[in-house]
């Protein structure tokens, strides 16, 4: 299979056009939760026949494919259910055969998802929720032609960039398009809508984003990060900069429930917990203005952590395509830390650093924790268990280092669930220095607000806490400035 990539562009669009649009979507959601019933049916008929009580307690997996096949659960299967729903309906007018195909195989997607135990039980979509539908190829249905997209009697202009300063959007152009995807976003409580054309060959990348063939070492927490390069290390926290939106949602989220509150006093108990048996709930002019500013605010902070994430991404690249880092269980992340987890997304960016590194030539290697153990070992040899209050590495053999960085520093001398001892010690003298110097660099940041408890800022090498708190808040949020070049979407 041939690589693709994504281009994203902006869909001139008038009232009439919207109003169709908005149609054509209402109509794939109509059409996705008639499949995902039948779906569902097909699925609960499989769960309670025999043959798969039979396949539980022989652990016989083979079974599930004849009972696939009995009870006509398949992509195919579903397709041509989806076909016979469309074709007895007055969907048939406003959807063709290829984009009913597609939001039968995305509904089929979701089950195998729950069925498999990845995900789980797929929703039915209300109104107004499903925003995207997309074709199947640029031949029939949703295409692309002459920078217009065509679909039946639509056809909607793309808006260019006309500086285009990197010649990305003349790059996207010049590909061939494999099939196309119509987005529909909420900005500013407007409908907007977007094209995305799936293009053949690979994405561009920018010469100031060129990455070098070396090894980079990264350790990721919950709220942190830490890289080491054999030229540079680097200790952080994600998404400094989104503070104020975390803020700003948590006075909205508290002004609506007040409001709720004052407008339902009969759906609460004197101790203002809710009711068993609730009553409808009012709901004022200022709670549905407030809803409005609550979901552009989670559109803002949605954007531009993925925006913030991709930047980090292309630093990290920048200083090696190969990179490794331990696997970690992201889920056992949130049972522990799930605001934190929430608000910086560390997932979402090993995600995108993931796709940059495979379009970059390289690769992301990942590191078995209980084989390893970075945050125990010592380059002596020496494994010691350290709780996770105590920031700091210190050995007998007197080599002292931040936690986090020491692991990012392991990490890159890792080769295949082994750490290359021999390797390390010859690289640590230079290394310390780095690590070092990351951490002064994080002091000086650190002097002008307050910086996460996990730096170990609040405590000295020997993991005693600091005498002068004055400057070093123990805190769990990061406060920083709004990010002005953000401006507003």
């Amino acid at each position: 299979m041939s690589k693709t990539f994504v281009h994203e562009f902006k869909l001139k669009v008038n009232p009439r056009e919207e109003k169709s649009l908005l149609k054509l979507l209402e109509m794939a959601r109509y059409l996705y939760n008639t499949v995902l019933a039948e779906g569902l049916k097909r699925l609960k008929l499989i769960k309670e026949s025999k043959l798969n009580q039979k396949a539980k307690k022989e652990k016989n997996y083979k079974i599930y494919k004849d009972l696939n096949e009995l009870y006509e659960f398949s992509d195919y299967s579903l397709q041509s259910f989806a076909k016979e729903v469309k074709n007895a309906s007055h969907i048939k007018n406003h959807l063709e055969a290829h984009t009913s195909q597609k939001i039968a195989t995305r509904a089929y997607l979701a089950l195998e998802r729950y069925l498999k135990r990845k995900g789980g039980k797929p929703r039915f979509k209300g109104k107004n929720r499903l925003c995207s539908i997309e074709g199947k190829s640029n031949k029939s249905g949703l295409r692309f032609r002459n920078n217009q997209l065509c679909y039946k009697s639509l056809k909607l202009d793309i808006i260019l960039d006309k500086k285009d300063k990197y010649g990305l959007q003349e790059y996207a152009l010049s590909k061939k398009v494999k099939y196309s995807r119509v987005i529909r976003k909420r900005i500013k409580n407007k409908n907007v809508f977007f094209l995305q054309l799936v293009l053949e060959g690979k994405p561009f990348i920018k010469e100031k984003n060129r990455s070098k063939d070396s090894i980079v070492g990264i350790d990721i927490g919950p709220s942190t990060y830490a890289i080491y390069n054999d030229k540079k290390a680097i200790l952080d926290s994600f998404c400094n900069e989104l503070t104020r939106f975390q803020l700003k949602k948590r006075n909205l989220q508290r002004k609506m429930d007040r409001s709720l509150r004052s407008m339902n006093p009969e759906n609460y108990n004197e101790d203002k917990t809710l009711k068993k048996n609730l009553k409808p709930f009012k709901k004022s002019k200022k709670y549905l203005k407030c809803r409005n500013k609550l979901s552009e605010n989670f559109r803002k902070l949605k954007t531009y952590r993925k925006r913030l994430h991709s930047k980090l991404a292309n630093e990290v690249i920048k200083l090696g395509k190969h990179i490794k880092t331990e696997k970690l269980s992201f889920k056992g992340f949130q049972k522990l830390w799930g605001k934190s987890i929430n608000f910086r997304a560390p997932s979402l960016f090993l995600s995108i650093l993931n796709r940059k590194a495979e379009n970059a030539g390289g690769s992301i290697d990942f590191i078995n924790t209980r084989k390893t153990a970075l945050s125990q070992i010592c380059l002596c040899g020496s494994v010691k268990k350290k709780p996770l209050k105590e920031r700091w590495h210190k050995c007998d053999c007197k080599i002292e280092a931040q936690r986090d960085l020491y692991s990012a520093f392991l990490a890159r001398y890792v080769k295949e669930d082994i750490l290359d001892i021999c390797q390390a010690k010859k690289a640590w003298p230079s290394a310390n220095r780095l690590l070092e110097q990351a951490m002064s660099r994080l002091k000086q940041t650190a002097s002008g607000g307050q910086k996460l408890s996990s730096f170990g800022l609040n405590q000295s090498q020997s993991g005693s806490p600091v005498k002068d708190g004055s400057i070093i808040s123990d805190t769990q949020d990061v406060v920083g400035d709004f990010p002005r070049a953000f401006g507003s979407l």
